[in-house]
């Protein structure tokens, strides 16, 4: 099982936008690839911070599934909408296996 987290930070004053979209994001996934994703906020830290989890079979599936969504005109669309509520350089994207 692999488990992929991306965190990002909300701009100042677009916290409420960015989960909204962040949400419309993570319904896309799932109706158009079958993904689950899960979306959090961070609480005893950072306000603005944002953490979406998905899961994959193993690296494989999470290759397939890049290569998919790099086609995916929609979520083209939905990356494009975040520009100007995401800060810039706050993407992180990590992989961890269970072992």
């Amino acid at each position: 099982m692999i488990s992929w987290f991306r965190t990002y930070n909300a701009q100042v004053g677009k916290m409420e936008d960015l989960v909204k979209l962040s949400n419309q994001a993570m319904k896309h996934l799932k109706k158009a690839h079958g993904l689950d994703v899960d979306l959090y906020t961070q609480i005893g830290g950072d306000p603005t911070r944002i953490g979406l989890l998905g899961q994959y079979k193993d690296l494989g599936a999470v290759g397939k599934m890049e290569a998919r969504i790099a086609k995916d005109a929609k979520w083209a669309d939905i990356v494009k909408r975040a520009r100007g509520m995401i800060v810039e350089g706050s993407v992180r994207d990590e992989l961890w296996k269970k072992n």
